[in-house]
């Protein structure tokens, strides 16, 4: 007669729960953890009598397929590879060995099948490179040699399949069980002990092994533990090692086998310890070593970064804000027109918010002065003053968040009070025609533009798209932010979903429907703000730190809009 080994089958998720434990919980804990695994009898043929365990190992319940049975055991931990080198394997098998021999003496296996097949898994978490040392061992008592020789196997007798088919109160799901072949019926264990005489009783087990010459590694001790009792009882022990095959609503025990174990008085002493033969560790390729599981190819970079993001905003849900709703923040498409100073600082920004779908317009060059205040930018990129804002801008949102879906786009926006010469009218006619479609196209608008008149059209653009448009500008030692107003009618269309605002007869809650834009308040149309300019009127002379202040103040009103937390519009000053 023939055994097959267990081979252990760790899922992915039990490893990503292993390695949350140990970071957040257990660190450098290394008492014993108790876990749980387990076996199925429902095994397609061809395939390993596999031991499972899967991403519910650590819970108290955990959920079986059909004709699964469970296991526990423990889990022992090493914080080094050393330590996990020094394990005391001899130790750690006599003890379950020990723990095995003390059920099958008191009769709590009976009742309790999962005593029988106690594991342990040794594990080295190396939690930087994502990958686990791991070794389990499967308690087994060996039958001697002789015996061995003598247990007939055979493919389960036409009777024995009709007594499981039909006898009443027979679980096939149960572990271990027992059926009396004449009144044919299950009958309690202790009824079973209480018998003088076995003969008619057939004992059943179920087995993870698929290959018909060989029975599963389980069912070894179940052979000690039924000769330990009932050895006196019967010449012979039948006991049916039972493999379901499921197909639909049908469920066959044909493919299990049978044995007829001879008893002997004493075959089974327990009394001797250091005579018993047993073993358990399982092997790798045929050697006793340990086996290694490495997740980081299965661990998409992308995906680490993605969540490492993601951490910080969820815990904001815990007690701060429960209601914020992230994922609907995340699932902003912005338009960011300028990619100076406010805008490198806003792209960032909405990035720590979880946003990855931008568009980022300028038509500048990176010069020297930029990357000290604009975040984006490196030295390198100033160096020959070709390089493209949006294309620089782009490719560093790109290597902060490999996720992020960045376009950009050279684009000059056309403003007011700016002649047009005729050879560029064409050209212009496709900007309006291109900004258009972009402000149809996006949720938000982020108003990031260095001069008044050239926020105009997109401000107007928003207006007749019904959108979320965000207003930033400087001044010296000022700064502006503000929410352009959408009306009624056109909020049905507008990512920040203003429709819902409840109207109010207090004057401190301004409806989004009343709110102005960058504008309306103004008594001078926009014109050329650009030309007959001295230098430091050309460029935003302002405190550095402003525009920090700034672009933190127009994402946070932007996410505050998007997830229902502003019922009116902020606007700072």
């Amino acid at each position: 007669m023939m055994i097959t080994p267990f081979v252990s089958s760790l899922d992915i998720g039990f490893w990503y729960q292993l390695a949350d434990r140990k970071l957040n919980e257990w660190k450098l804990e290394t008492s014993p953890k108790p876990i749980q695994g387990y076996f199925n009898s429902s095994l397609k043929p061809g395939l390993p009598c596999l031991f499972n365990i899967g991403d519910q190992a650590f819970n108290e319940k955990v959920q079986l397929p059909a004709f699964s049975h469970i296991s526990r055991g423990q889990l022992l931990l090493a914080n080094t590879k050393e330590d996990f080198s020094k394990f005391d394997k001899k130790a750690i098998l006599s003890s379950s060995i020990d723990a095995v021999i003390d059920s099958i003496q008191r009769g709590t296996c009976f009742e309790d099948s999962s005593l029988l097949l106690p594991f342990t898994l040794l594990c080295f978490a190396d939690l930087k490179k994502h990958t686990f040392v791991y070794w389990v061992c499967f308690p087994s008592i060996h039958l001697s040699n002789e015996l061995c020789s003598q247990i007939e196997l055979d493919p389960i007798s036409a009777d024995n399949v009709c007594l499981l088919e039909s006898a009443n109160g027979v679980n096939l799901t149960e572990t271990l069980f027992a059926v009396d072949s004449v009144n044919k019926s299950r009958i309690s264990w202790e009824e079973a002990r209480e018998r003088e005489s076995v003969t008619a009783v057939t004992f059943v087990c179920s087995d993870p092994s698929t290959d018909s010459n060989s029975i599963g590694w389980f069912c070894r001790n179940v052979i000690n533990a039924l000769l330990f009792h009932f050895a006196k009882k019967a010449d012979k022990i039948n006991l049916v090692c039972l493999r379901i095959q499921a197909e639909n609503a049908d469920i066959s025990v044909r493919s299990s086998v049978q044995l007829n174990i001879p008893t002997q008085p004493g075959s089974v002493d327990f009394s001797v310890r250091d005579l018993l033969s047993s073993s358990g560790w399982e092997k790798n390729k045929e050697k006793l070593l340990p086996k290694m599981a490495d997740l980081s190819k299965l661990m998409d970079p992308k995906i680490l970064s993605k969540n490492a993001v993601e951490l910080n905003l969820k815990l904001m849900k815990w007690r701060i804000v429960p209601e914020l709703d992230l994922e609907k923040i995340a699932q902003q498409k912005c338009l960011l027109l300028g990619a100076g100073t406010l805008g490198c600082n806003v792209a960032r920004l909405l990035l720590a918010w979880g946003v990855t779908k931008l568009t980022l317009v300028d038509n500048g060059r990176v010069s020297y002065s930029n990357p000290v205040r604009q975040s984006l930018f490196v030295f390198e990129d100033a160096m020959g003053g070709s390089t493209s804002k949006v294309e620089a801008a782009a490719r560093q949102l790109k290597r902060i968040n490999p996720s992020c879906e960045v376009e950009a786009l050279e684009m000059s926006i056309p403003m007011p009070g700016h002649a047009v010469a005729q050879i560029e009218k064409q050209k212009v006619q496709h900007t309006l025609t291109q900004l258009d479609e972009l402000v149809a196209g996006h949720d938000c608008i982020f108003l990031l533009l260095d001069s008044r008149e050239a926020r105009w059209l997109p401000t107007v653009l928003g207006k007749f798209h019904g959108k979320l448009v965000v207003n930033a500008a400087l001044g010296f030692d000022s700064y502006l932010v503000m929410r352009h107003g959408v009306s009624m009618d056109d909020a049905n269309s507008c990512a920040n979903g203003d429709s819902t605002v409840p109207s109010s007869s207090s004057s401190a809650i301004v409806k989004s429907s009343e709110l102005g834009c960058y504008f309306c308040s103004d008594v001078m149309a926009p014109g050329d703000s650009l030309s007959d300019r001295t230098l430091d009127q050309q460029c935003t002379v302002t405190r550095p730190g402003t525009s920090m202040i700034a672009s933190s103040l127009a994402v946070e009103m932007f996410a505050s809009c998007v997830s229902n937390q502003c019922q009116v519009s902020c606007k700072f000053v």
